[in-house]
C-alpha cells in the first residue's frame, strides 16, 4: 500500500508550480504515519520519506512536520 502522501504527490507538485512559495505542514501521527496503539511504533515509511524529499526539492517549497512528539522521538 502506498502512503497517502505518495498518492497526492503529483497534485502537490502541480499546485506548487503555480505559486510563488508553497509551505506544506503535515502532522506526523495519522498523516505521515498511521495512528497505532503503541506510541513508540510509528515509523515514516520509505514512500513518505521519498515524497517529502520530492516536495521539498521543488523550487520555493518548504515542508514542516507538526507533532506533539519531541524532536528526538521524530528522529
Amino acid at each position: 500500500m502506498s502512503s497517502p502522501l505518495a498518492q497526492v504527490i503529483s497534485e502537490v507538485k502541480h499546485r506548487a508550480q503555480s505559486t510563488q512559495w508553497t509551505s506544506l505542514f503535515l502532522d506526523f501521527d495519522g498523516t505521515l504515519t498511521p495512528i497505532v496503539a503503541d506510541p513508540t511504533e510509528p515509523q515514516l515509511d520509505l514512500a513518505s520519506a521519498e515524497a517529502l524529499q520530492i516536495i521539498t526539492s521543488q523550487h520555493a517549497t518548504s515542508a514542516a512536520i507538526v507533532s506533539g512528539r519531541s524532536v528526538q522521538d521524530l528522529y
